[in-house]
């Protein structure tokens, strides 16, 4: 196809020539649509074993209302996880802390101490017996 043609065609002479290359990319959109919202709500769902859901699901709806990707999202909940690290501190040995996974308290130490992700995870492995 030349670069003109394409230049000059529209969304209905696309669908009546070819509806099979339209129905095809209208599937890997809802494709691509439905694997993104179902990795955020999957990584939500893993947060929500280990802390509370009721911080987190605004931004569960904001990730998917403004199709941000898993990233952002990511980078969201761990900004509300550290708010409510921070209001639960007052708990003994930040047991709420204690509930994330090991990598996710390494993250939001690294955020806190502008560390490296390795000294982090140093400073937050659990003691060996």
């Amino acid at each position: 196809m030349n670069e003109e043609f394409l230049k000059g065609l529209t969304l209905e002479q696309l669908y009546n020539s070819r509806p099979d290359l339209v129905a095809t990319i209208e599937d890997e959109a809802s494709s691509s649509e439905n694997a993104r919202i179902l990795s955020i709500v999957k990584y939500a769902h893993q947060l929500a074993v280990k802390v509370t859901m009721e911080p987190i699901a605004p931004v569960v709806l904001k990730a998917i209302n403004e199709g941000l990707s898993l990233d952002t999202f990511t980078n969201e909940v761990y900004n509300v996880v550290e708010e409510a690290l921070a209001k639960n501190s007052k708990k003994k040995n930040n047991e709420s802390d204690e509930k994330l996974p090991h990598l996710d308290r390494a993250r939001i130490y690294q955020r806190t101490h502008g560390c490296g992700l390795i000294d982090a995870l140093r400073a937050t492995a659990e003691p060996r017996n």
